[in-house]
């Protein structure tokens, strides 16, 4: 049932209660788990009740060992301005009431908010400033539930879900990936108010987080960070939680920073001279994302053996695009189909173009709905994928991607076969990082290809 009127949620935040006073009310069990969460928080409790035989164990095991303090007393209202740190006048930073009557409570409550306090109190919601979550705690990894005090023992109930559905180590892996991060500022020297490093766990992606880096557009002095936090974004959850002390050595060498850094550059770069390329050294990749709608004014981008080009929304015209690829102008031109594609309408016959053409062998993919459980990829080759697109049939969206980058995974085609159909989404926990080289998941799905033979 809906409600008449939408109530605003809390305001979910991390509290840094390091050497913090806490009073706590009462002696039962839920003042003893008060206590603890004090403790763990690395507060200092302080126990306000009267001397009792029912005292919990817990309790008292705290008490005896000295982390707990108790003043067996009846609960005063100047307990509030005399029991906290002498930095803040002896005025205590929470209370928590874990008993007594409503009369009782509610006046504590109001005396609390009177001096901006923050007050806990069981079972009164509109009695609060502040609400404990149901968490989860790996390391520095937290996990907080609540239902706005509409059933805690819901909360509860979500709260264990979440952890059992999360990667055993995420929270070794999460420490790791901060030193990480910590080591990048300091080798780098980022500013702390720079953009790479203005984020935290309430922020999302920012428009610029997936913005091409290169060498004239990006400050080498952020380059690392937004690569870490991508790294964190994008891999899969099992491929961090399986993170090692190595591996995050590989990720910070393999990604070498500003000059001066501290860290190595590539062996051949010393030794190359002024201007020319390093002798040995392996030349990176490029991926280029190109539109293939009716009426572009340019050819699409020539062959380079180390591009690799993402045609979107390309499947409606496929062979119109293959033929632009793989053909000259001076073939192309007055060969139209009608469809506004690259022929006499886009290229003049008095048009003389040098280009590389692409080779009909280059391989190329075709994935349509793309990361959807029903995600289809033809691999094929460049000669053969509107002959696979038209048997196969069209499942937009779709794009058409060409260049060796199609075999990094799975590798060429066997020898004979046409094209292979791999259906369904199979998610990215095997997948290997090339920029590190390490080593992808054991135990990944198999996805059995349908084989078209030539």
């Amino acid at each position: 049932m809906a409600m008449d009127r939408q109530e605003a949620n809390v305001l979910l935040a991390g509290l840094n209660c390091r050497g913090s006073i806490h009073l706590v009310v009462g002696t039962n069990p839920l003042a003893a788990a008060r206590c603890a969460q004090s403790l763990a928080a690395g507060a200092h409790p302080v126990l306000v009740a009267p001397a009792a035989s029912d005292l919990h164990y817990g309790l008292q095991a705290k008490i005896d060992d000295g982390s707990v303090k108790w003043e067996q007393k009846v609960f005063e209202d100047g307990d509030l301005f005399r029991l906290g740190r002498d930095e803040v006048d002896g005025v205590v930073d929470a209370v928590f009431v874990t008993t007594g009557p409503r009369e009782t409570s509610a006046h504590i409550s109001a005396l609390c908010r009177r001096n901006r306090i923050l007050v806990n109190v069981v079972d009164a919601p509109d009695l609060c400033t502040l609400t404990l979550l149901s968490t989860y705690a790996d390391g520095p990894l937290q996990v907080g539930v609540t239902t706005n005090g509409r059933g805690c023992k819901l909360a509860s109930r979500i709260r264990r879900e979440i952890a059992a559905s999360l990667p055993a180590q995420l929270g070794a892996a999460t420490a790791r990936l901060g030193d990480a991060r910590r080591r990048i500022i300091q080798q780098d020297q980022c500013a702390s108010n720079s953009t790479a490093d203005a984020d935290d766990d309430s922020t999302g992606q920012s428009s610029s987080f997936n913005k091409l880096v290169t060498e004239e557009n990006e400050d080498v002095k952020t380059r690392r960070m937004r690569w870490l936090s991508q790294v964190c974004e994008y891999w899969p959850l099992s491929r961090l939680a399986a993170v090692t002390d190595d591996d995050v050595e590989k990720l910070l060498t393999s990604y070498p920073g500003a000059a001066g850094s501290g860290l190595a550059l590539p062996p051949s770069s010393s030794s190359s001279s002024a201007g020319s390329p390093a002798s040995g050294q392996q030349k990176l990749g490029r991926l280029v994302l190109a539109g293939s709608g009716p009426g572009a004014p340019h050819l699409p981008p020539e062959f380079v053996a180390s591009r690799t080009v993402v045609f979107l929304m390309a499947l409606h015209r496929i062979g119109g695009l293959v033929r632009e690829l793989t053909t000259t102008p001076v073939e192309l031109a007055g060969e139209g189909e009608g469809e506004g594609e690259a022929g006499g309408d886009v290229i003049g016959k008095d048009l003389k173009l040098k280009r590389t053409l692409w080779p009909t062998t280059t391989p190329c993919a075709v994935v349509e709905r793309a990361s959807c459980p029903d995600q289809r990829v033809i691999r094929t080759t460049l000669g053969r994928v509107a002959q696979a697109v038209e048997e196969e049939g069209s499942r937009p969206p779709g794009l058409l991607v060409v260049g060796a980058a199609c075999d990094a995974l799975e590798g060429p085609l066997e020898k004979g076969r046409a094209w292979v159909v791999e259906e369904g989404f199979r998610g990215l926990d095997g997948l290997v990082s090339a920029a590190t080289g390490l080593e992808g998941l054991e135990g990944q799905e198999e996805v059995v290809p349908t084989a078209v033979t030539a």
